[in-house]
């Protein structure tokens, strides 16, 4: 018996006899749901995945801004563009799963790629990355899962459907499936490139996808104040920034005091993001302990926010 038939390799195919030559690679799948793995697998291939589009997200900011500002004139001229340049190109939305009739209508040559992925790692993801409740980004997960599906059901154009799971496990078929799919003519560099490509919990994208992501920097830190200035990278919030001794909590206060050098400057478009923290009425060692500065709810201390007392 051939156990290979056997094996579930993670990922099955619809339709084929409906592939063209000209290809337009739709990615689809829920928000932290593995899109980025395929669209960037896909860029390794060497496949155009749009003029806007950059990892670790590889997302094309352009069309889908064109797709969700509603605006159909700037669409069709974006997807023509790329006809026009490319006979195989990509794109990738997850929020597209909130308009998969306009996709279907507004794109040339679909070809499907649906990404799916177990529904508790996608809203614990979003949990840890976004601050979301993991019972809310579940549900909210399984209903895109069934919109997805009802759309796939309903195609007549070519769809590979793929378990993220299953490609961590066994990434060299999904890449030879992948470009199998989408009828490339790749080099052993480029599919060696893909695989490569493919690794559990990519450490940039990790750190791009977080909200709770920062710039700032510690300005002054001493026994007697810490002062800096800090903001988030996805949010205009005010930042809470705390100070530690040893590990342990001792202090903390918004990030929202006004530092005309940083508008003079353009770091900052308001400036609204300056702290100073006093330690003053505090009693701390009095030597050889370790002050340590980070924004709430982030993992990495602030750039010179480490100090020995």
């Amino acid at each position: 018996m051939n156990d290979s038939k056997l094996k579930n390799k993670g990922f099955a195919f619809l339709n084929e006899g409906k592939k063209t030559a000209k290809k337009n690679i739709i990615v689809l799948g829920v928000a932290r749901g593995g899109t980025s793995l395929v669209a960037g697998a896909l860029d390794s291939l060497g496949v155009f995945m749009g003029d806007q589009s950059v990892a670790p997200v590889y997302e094309d900011v352009l069309l889908s801004s064109a797709f969700e500002g509603s605006n159909k004139n700037e669409v069709k001229k974006i997807i023509e563009d790329y006809d026009n340049r490319f006979n195989v190109w990509g794109w990738k939305r997850p929020a597209a799963v909130e308009y998969l009739e306009d996709v279907s209508r507004e794109i040339t040559n679909p070809h499907y790629i649906v990404i799916f992925k177990d529904i508790f790692s996608v809203a614990n993801r979003n949990n840890i990355s976004m601050k979301s409740d993991v019972i809310s980004a579940m549900s909210q997960a399984y209903a895109s899962f069934g919109k997805l599906i009802e759309f796939v059901g309903d195609q007549s154009a070519p769809v590979m459907l793929v378990s993220a799971d299953k490609v961590l496990h066994d990434k060299e078929d999904f890449v030879s499936a992948l470009i199998d799919f989408c009828q490339l003519n790749v080099d052993a560099a480029k599919k060696a490139k893909a695989i490569d490509f493919i690794t559990p919990n990519p450490k940039a994208y990790l750190e791009n996808t977080r909200i709770t992501k920062v710039v700032g920097c510690v300005d002054n830190l001493s026994r007697h104040r810490v002062s800096g200035w800090v903001y988030g990278v996805h949010h205009s919030n005010e930042v809470e920034v705390e100070v530690f001794c040893d590990g342990k909590f001792i202090a903390s206060s918004v990030a929202s005091n006004y530092r005309k050098d940083l508008k003079d400057l353009s770091i900052h478009t308001t400036g609204m993001c300056g702290f100073d923290i006093s330690l003053e009425n505090l009693v701390l060692p009095t030597a050889g302990a370790e002050l340590t500065v980070l924004a709430k709810d982030d993992v990495d201390i602030l750039r010179n926010g480490r100090a020995s007392l």
